[in-house]
């Protein structure tokens, strides 16, 4: 008994010690980012808190240490007690006689002297032989520690951080990775401790020493990394960080065999106590996100937006409105018309407004802003967004006996007053959301990569570059049960494949595996808003709609234009398409990364616009006409559902068939980021005449600064160009 309180007593010290360093190093976690997909999720100022929380730590283990020996002196605790210990070397003649040197005398008659310095030690690097407990014990700590970094906490961040862009959040995919990544660090574990002597020291420090590596180059060596949009990335940009990353992730990957080299022993200890430690810290990091996801989440109920009703219509009354992301009048659809001229010749009954502005730029802004009609800004357009605020677009439809399909996955199921009207929402919670899963291995295979483009130096992230889309549909490659085929109460069967922004996909469902069929029910009709990715980067379709290693903006135009053809063939083969209402049209035209990119000195974006209403047979078939009328997609909504069987349209926004306005003054409000890629806020430009003319897009001074959190007018000319213009006017400084 006397022994065991002592013993309780250095043991409880110990788990102090252990704790309050990874406390400290917990202050060198990262923040979640939030938009496209971003693996660089790591801010300058916590690198420099991680710095300091990493010397923090190291300071803290020597104090503890210290103490610690002098605890054990207190208590009266041998740590050396039961331990073997290796005797002394001599050297013998030939008869087998020892032979004393001075050395030897020295040290045995308590005379220290130079010689006795040059004895050999137990604890030198060629005389530490840990046994096989020991050698496990190193081996699982850096083994989970490496194993657990790249392979489990880093995409676990990176769905964490950006859950708003993926299909699956942290809480359906987390034991994807953590399952497999214990047993691959026990695997590891037990590798590591077969091994003997300098292999296994060379091994087990080579492990920690990768491992590391890639958590010093999170902590401080992604700055700038390139966000997942699937824009095509000029590495050749990055040569400086390249050379630099690369060189501090190998001095760090071997640093600890080459200290081992000085003391064995140590290097291995204080590699075993800092794997746990940074263990423990990451583990500490991991668990926060699971308590930030739950105290961020609202009150509203979730849907999981899926495929139901996607590919059916009904007899009568069908409105369809197709969102190809980013799809330019200017930069896109007539540069494709020159490639092709008979791209638009199926689109027979529409009229082309070729006179187009967005609401607000990007897509998280645009889409819900064309869906609800309303921006969120002062002036933000016309009279039309007057009469818009009181307008619920999906509320009418649904309460007019419309079957109602809302296919994006860029509109989060918590969007309040949507899904809640559709077909193809399934409510959280229901009875088909318990078989909607992510594809294990395909979540598993797709986040590992982009780990691995986190977490390895930059030289090497060009061979693991990946975009949002990637991840979506490794998600959505679904372990998913259809099962018995449920339908619901419209007579729609039940899909639940999660929807996924995948035009190849798409394009193959509908022209191969399973096209587009009529719904006989007892409905008004039907609402289909599909969102395509259109000639929206990755550039991978070509102009049939085909997956192609050469393709480029144009090319994915047509490629667009092919997949809404066939849609309004199928239609036409159906003898739906007369009196249905379809507009083909962007969320907002063409941007850059971060900015409009201003080509031939012009700035202007122009969502394309096409429109079909329900008419008869003779203008159903009449060539396609081009109009000059100043509209913008905001008119989306209101001239989709103007003119539909059971729908009050007398307080809606006017149709854009009915305006005459060609100089119409239109807002635009158009995010603006600075180098790094960080959001400033939005800029509010007006637009007087036709959108195509550069010398019709005027800058008014107003903007909505995010480090105020308000709208602000700015008078002063040359604060308003330093702090906002020259980000705008990216190449026309």
């Amino acid at each position: 008994m006397n022994k065991v309180l002592p013993r309780a007593c250095v043991c409880a010290y110990d788990a102090l010690a252990l704790f309050a360093v990874a406390v400290v190093l917990s202050f060198a976690f990262i923040t979640p980012a939030y938009a496209y997909v971003d693996p660089s999720v790591m801010t300058y100022a916590i690198q420099a808190v991680a710095g300091v929380a990493v010397a923090l730590s190291t300071v803290l283990g020597v104090a503890f240490r210290r103490t610690r020996k002098k605890l054990l002196n207190a208590l009266g605790v041998d740590e050396n007690a039961r331990k073997e210990h290796e005797p002394r070397v001599h050297r013998v003649d030939a008869s087998g006689n020892v032979v004393y040197t001075a050395a030897d005398e020295a040290v045995q008659h308590g005379r220290a002297s130079r010689a006795g310095s040059h004895a050999v030690r137990a604890d030198r690097p060629s005389g530490y032989a840990p046994k096989w407990v020991m050698r496990l014990a190193v081996g699982m700590a850096v083994s989970f520690f490496a194993v657990f970094t790249v392979l489990v906490i880093a995409p676990c961040e990176i769905i964490a951080g950006n859950e708003s862009s993926l299909l699956f959040g942290l809480s359906s995919t987390w034991t994807i990775f953590l399952i497999p990544g214990i047993l691959i660090a026990l695997a590891l574990s037990l590798v590591l401790s077969a091994l003997r002597g300098k292999v296994f020291n060379a091994a087990v420090l080579l492990v920690f020493g990768v491992g590391l590596a890639c958590y010093v180059q999170v902590m401080g060596f992604n700055g700038g990394l390139p966000t997942a949009t699937g824009a095509t990335v000029d590495w050749t940009q990055y040569k400086t960080i390249m050379v630099i990353s690369t060189g501090v992730w190998v001095v760090v990957a071997v640093l600890p065999w080459l200290l081992s080299q000085l003391n064995r022993k140590m290097v291995q200890f204080a590699s075993l106590f800092l794997s746990v430690a940074l263990v423990l810290v990451q583990g500490v990091g991991l668990a926060s996100l699971f308590v930030g996801n739950e105290t961020s989440k609202s009150d509203d109920v979730n849907y999981l937006v899926t495929e139901t009703g996607m590919m059916n219509v009904t007899e009568k009354n069908n409105i369809v409105v197709f969102i190809l992301d980013g799809c330019d009048t200017k930069t896109d659809v007539m540069p494709a018309l020159e490639q092709d001229p008979s791209m638009l010749s199926g689109m027979t009954g529409f009229t082309w407004f070729q006179n187009s502005t967005p609401g607000i730029c990007p897509t998280r802004e645009a889409l819900p802003a064309l869906i609800t009609g309303k921006v969120n800004a002062p002036h933000s357009d016309s009279a039309n967004n007057e009469k818009a605020q009181n307008t619920d677009y999906l509320a009418d439809l649904d309460n007019a006996g419309y079957d109602v399909g809302l296919y994006s996955d860029m509109i989060p199921g918590t969007t309040p007053d949507t899904y809640e009207h559709t077909i193809n929402g399934l409510q959280d919670g229901g009875e088909r959301a318990d078989v909607i899963k992510p594809n294990a291995a395909e979540t598993r295979t797709a986040l590992w990569k982009c780990a691995m483009y986190r977490d390895l130096p930059w030289a090497f992230k060009p061979f693991f570059w990946f975009y949002t889309d990637e991840i979506n549909v490794a998600m959505g490659t679904t372990d998913s049960d259809s099962g018995d085929a449920k339908t619901t109460e419209s007579g729609y069967q039940i899909d639940t494949t999660p929807y996924i922004t995948n035009d190849a996909g798409f394009y193959e469902k509908l022209s191969s595996t399973q096209k587009l069929s009529v719904v006989d029910n007892d409905s008004t009709g039907s609402f289909r808003l599909i969102h395509l990715n259109g000639p929206h980067y990755p550039y991978i379709l070509d102009a049939d709609a085909q997956l192609s290693d050469n393709s480029d903006r144009v090319t994915q135009t047509r490629a667009s234009f092919r997949i809404v053809s066939e849609y309004i063939e199928q239609m036409k083969q159906l003898g739906v398409y007369d009196d249905a209402t379809i507009i083909i049209t962007a969320d907002h035209g063409y941007r850059s990364e971060s900015n409009f990119d201003c080509i031939n000195n012009e700035l202007v974006m122009s969502p394309v616009m096409l429109v079909k209403p329900a008419q008869s047979s003779t203008d159903a078939s009449r060539p396609l006409q081009v109009s000059q009328v100043a509209v913008d997609n905001v008119d989306v909504m209101a001239t989709a559902l103007t003119g539909a069987p059971n729908i009050d349209a007398a307080e809606y926004p006017d149709s854009m068939l009915s305006m005459q306005d060609t100089d119409r003054t239109r807002y635009f409000y158009f995010c603006i980021k600075d180098e790094t890629l960080a959001e400033k806020g939005w800029m509010e430009l007006q637009i007087t005449g036709d959108a195509l003319d550069a010398n019709n897009w005027t800058p008014t001074g107003l903007v909505y600064d995010n480090s105020l959190e308000q709208w602000v007018y700015i008078d002063d000319q040359q604060e308003f160009q330093d702090k906002w213009l020259k980000y705008l006017y990216k190449n026309m400084r």
